[in-house]
């Protein structure tokens, strides 16, 4: 069964295969409502009844969506282990530390960072938001310390600095159980967004026929909106995209009003 929001050969995006005594659950996409969402996530999990493996390389995405994969996958009944096939970086990579074993291609890459989000708003806002975040990051910090056994001010630093490990270096730190001999899976994600992007990882990001978020932000840039306001649309959209439809041929309309709406927490 593919439940892949986009068709993209390369990228099976979320993608369930039953194997007789395993079932393989695919997270090749982002986190979130543009990809792997949580909902469809837990519905699928739920309905398998042996042991799973789950397979990840994925950019990140949302954070909330990232914790409730995370929690499902916790709370399955049955042995899991989640493989690190190309990358984990951002949300993708505590939901790589749920499984009963984590194991990580050599050659893949598992990335951590503080969280951070795009808003507008009253400096009463800018503060809520920033408390949130805090929240948010104390959470996270807890997914690696766990796993690793590191102490919490260990973990930070390596957030604050986005940190990119590659199979054995995930190993050393305590993140993963298991570095394997595998073929690492190509990078398809644009992920210009982050600082410290390893030089192996900016060799390949054709996203097929999924826009990327650059072309998302430069389209509604096209339209009018700042940059700011643009990058907002793209992290807070989802609820705005789910109550509207365009009614013009290029959708202008649409994309300007689900950006009204995100702006106001809708």
């Amino acid at each position: 069964m593919n439940k892949s929001l986009f068709k993209n050969k390369k990228r099976p995006g979320f993608e369930v295969q039953d194997k007789g005594d395993v079932t393989e659950i695919y997270i090749y996409d982002e986190i979130g409502f543009f990809g792997v969402d949580a909902q469809s996530f837990a519905q699928e999990l739920k309905g398998v009844k042996g042991e799973v493996k789950i397979r990840i390389n994925s950019p990140g995405g949302s954070v909330f969506d990232g914790m409730a994969i995370y929690n499902a996958i916790r709370e399955h009944k049955s042995k899991t282990t989640t493989i690190v096939d190309g990358l984990a970086a951002s949300a993708a990579s505590y939901i790589a530390l749920a499984g009963d074993e984590v194991h990580m291609a050599e050659g893949a890459f598992f990335m951590i960072h503080e969280p951070y989000t795009v808003m507008v708003g009253t400096a009463d806002d800018m503060r809520k938001e920033a408390d949130l975040l805090d929240k948010i990051n104390d959470q996270i910090v807890q997914f690696y310390a766990q796993k690793s056994g590191k102490t919490s001010d260990e973990i930070k630093v390596k957030m604050k600095d986005e940190t990119w490990f590659n199979g054995p270096e995930a190993f050393d730190f305590g993140l993963v159980d298991q570095v394997i001999e595998a073929q690492t899976a190509e990078n398809l994600f644009d992920l210009s967004v982050f600082n410290n992007v390893p030089e192996k990882l900016t060799q390949s990001t054709d996203t097929g026929d999924r826009p990327a978020r650059k072309e998302v932000e430069s389209a509604l840039r096209n339209v009018g909106f700042s940059r700011q306001e643009a990058k907002a649309f793209y992290s807070n959209g989802k609820k705005a995209l789910t109550a509207l439809e365009p009614i013009d041929e290029d959708g202008t309309w649409a994309a300007a009003k689900c950006l009204e709406l995100s702006m106001r927490g809708i």
